[in-house]
């Protein structure tokens, strides 16, 4: 069997992943979820949901299909004001930093909106380091937006990978024909995503650039 050609494309995902974004998300979320799906008397345990997928979330929640695209923006709308208090988690940064430095390509694909993303990475010193950045307000749409992201900076599918903490970043990895990295510190169980198996489910940010195969510009 031949073996896979390095990664020298790595495309994040931006909350759960990036961001330590879960305790606004889900407070938002939920609030905003009461005045169009679960009733304020029995919200669900925050923490019982990272063992759950986006949609099994939304049916919990009770948000009828034709709320999602209203409530999603105005999730994104409330976050602009929790930017300031975000942080990302240990580690990340260091690790995004050395793989950069091994001349490995970065970019982000997002359902966060562009100017949030972007003052979190201003707010962290972190906006020179993406050479890319790419968002869509559709929860289940990211696999389109991943193709768009590749067409615009011309990384090519089989050199590159999508990062993420949810099993919809691997179900969208794999639509986009990309190599799907599960990372366990986010939104879902390390147990859910590897019931999905990606092809890399990483404990620790540095495993980016220890255990997964990059390689850049810098080590050609």
């Amino acid at each position: 069997m031949p073996l896979s050609p390095p990664i020298k494309n790595l495309v994040f995902d931006f909350d759960g992943t990036l961001a330590d974004s879960f305790d606004a998300v889900c407070r938002i979320g939920m609030r905003l979820a009461r005045e169009v799906g679960v009733s304020a008397e029995s919200p669900p345990v925050p923490e019982a949901l990272r063992g759950k997928s986006t949609r099994e979330v939304i049916r919990e929640l009770g948000i009828p299909l034709r709320s999602l695209p209203g409530w999603v923006n105005r999730v994104r709308t409330e976050l602009k004001a929790e930017v300031p208090n975000l942080r990302p988690f240990p580690g990340v940064p260091e690790a995004l930093h050395t793989l950069r430095e091994r001349g490995v390509v970065l970019a982000i694909m997002s359902s966060n909106s562009r100017e949030n993303i972007t003052a979190f990475l201003k707010n962290h010193d972190l906006d020179g380091v993406f050479a890319g950045l790419h968002t869509s307000s559709h929860l289940f749409g990211k696999s389109r937006s991943l193709r768009q992201l590749l067409r615009k900076t011309g990384m090519h599918p089989k050199e590159t990978a999508y990062a993420g903490d949810e099993v919809r970043d691997i179900e969208a990895a794999r639509k986009a024909e990309l190599r799907a990295v599960a990372v366990s510190w986010g939104f879902n169980s390390r147990e859910l995503l590897a019931r999905h198996h990606p092809d890399f489910l990483v404990d620790r940010p540095r495993q980016l650039h220890e255990t997964i195969p990059v390689s850049g510009a810098a080590e050609a």
